[in-house]
Order: C-alpha cells, then structure tokens, then sequence
C-alpha cells in the first residue's frame, strides 16, 4: 500500500515546508526504512499570497505507518506552515488477471 498526503502552504512558507519535511523524511528512511519523496504542484501564480499543494509520497508503507508519520509530523513542527488540513489517501497496484 502506497500512502499520500496533500496539504496547501502559502508561497512565503516553501523553502521552511520543503527544508522540514525532507528532514522528517530522512530521519523516516532511516529509522523505517521507507523513502519519502516530496511534490509540489506548479504554480498557476507567483503572487505572495498564492498558496503551493504539496504531496508527501510514502511506497511500501508497513500498515503502522500512519501512525509512525503522525508522530513525526507533530515532531517535525511544520504544522503551522500549512493551510488547512492534511489530507491523507492510500493506494494499492492495480493487477490485471491473466
């Protein structure tokens, strides 16, 4: 099961959002073993109070690991950075039968 998250942050906020989750990411990779990566959304405007949509992706999750991420994410103190709330979704790989 692959896990995403997607939240909004202001523009202003991008270098503290993209510096404090690459580090949360990092201590996950090496404490779980599991490689986030980070997405940002292109910007349709440049102004200052234009907002990004970031997405937080986890592959291969344990099915603890939501957990594991809440905590670290209360950790990591990027909460006030974002718009809004977290919005969490779970996918699996689609098969086709033979």
């Amino acid at each position: 099961m692959d896990l995403y998250i997607y939240y909004r942050a202001a523009v202003a906020h991008a270098r503290q959002v993209q510096s404090q989750v690459q580090q949360m990411q990092a201590s996950l990779r090496a404490r779980y073993h599991v490689a986030g990566e980070l997405k940002r959304r292109p910007r349709t405007s440049q102004a200052a109070e234009a907002a990004d949509t970031w997405m937080e992706v986890y592959p291969n999750v344990p099915d603890d690991f939501e957990n594991i991420l809440l905590q670290a994410f209360d950790e990591a103190n990027y909460a006030m950075l974002i718009d809004g709330e977290r919005h969490v979704e779970y996918f699996q790989d689609f098969t086709t039968c033979a």
